[in-house]
């Protein structure tokens, strides 16, 4: 009989699958870190280039987020462009950009760049101009005649009891003296005719002018 033909050797058992796996995600992993450090940069995207409006802007029609892409302008400065379109209506020109609040002649030089005034957008109609009247005053009123009848010569009263009406008709006293007359007598009564002199306002020429119609009655 024939010998048997020799049996080939086995093979090798197979690598474990988690090892397989563990050396695959290494592999990746490997490969990923490669590719980000050599092309990881030129792949970013901006955060400017995300939402970036066609410059220059039109100043009348750039909403917020779009007046905050212009350098130099910050939410301060853009809700003031803002405002001032919102109260005054669009923008004729961009000078009138000088009257926004923040915007000085430095300011408005660097935002031509980045702003223009679009023709197509309607403009609000200028308002019109009213010119400041002077109003001529009043003609001041004529002084009133005087109704108040005067003590004739040789007429007398008692500057301790006489009217407020009374006081009045002495030559050169009018109402406010005649007050001051009742006030200071009400403090002390007067003792004789240059008492008065108390009074402010009567002097020694006043005093003459009334010592003729003046008399104080014995107490």
């Amino acid at each position: 009989m024939d010998a048997p033909p020799p049996v080939p050797p086995a093979p090798p058992p197979p690598a474990r699958s988690p090892e397989r796996f563990a050396i695959a995600v290494a592999v990746v992993v490997l490969f990923g870190l490669l590719l980000y450090r050599g092309y990881g940069n030129g792949y970013r995207v901006q955060p400017s280039q995300q939402s970036a409006a066609p410059l220059p802007l039109d100043v009348n029609a750039a909403d917020r987020t779009e007046l905050l892409q212009i350098p130099g302008v910050g939410p301060t400065l853009a809700d003031a462009i803002l405002t001032h379109r919102s109260t005054f209506g669009p923008f004729q020109s961009l000078e009138e950009l000088d009257g926004v609040p923040g915007i000085g002649s430095k300011t408005l030089d660097k935002l031509r760049n980045w702003l223009v005034v679009d023709a197509k957008t309607p403009a609000k109609p200028a308002e019109p101009k009213f010119e400041t009247l002077t109003r001529p005053a009043p003609p001041a009123p004529a002084p009133a005649a005087s109704t108040t009848t005067k003590l004739a010569p040789g007429q007398t009263l008692d500057p301790n009891t006489a009217t407020l009406a009374e006081l009045h008709q002495l030559p050169g006293i009018g109402a406010k003296m005649a007050e001051r007359i009742v006030a200071e007598r009400t403090k002390k009564p007067f003792d004789s005719i240059d008492d008065l002199r108390r009074v402010s306002g009567i002097g020694a020429k006043t005093l003459d002018k009334i010592r003729p119609h003046l008399a104080i009655a014995r107490r």
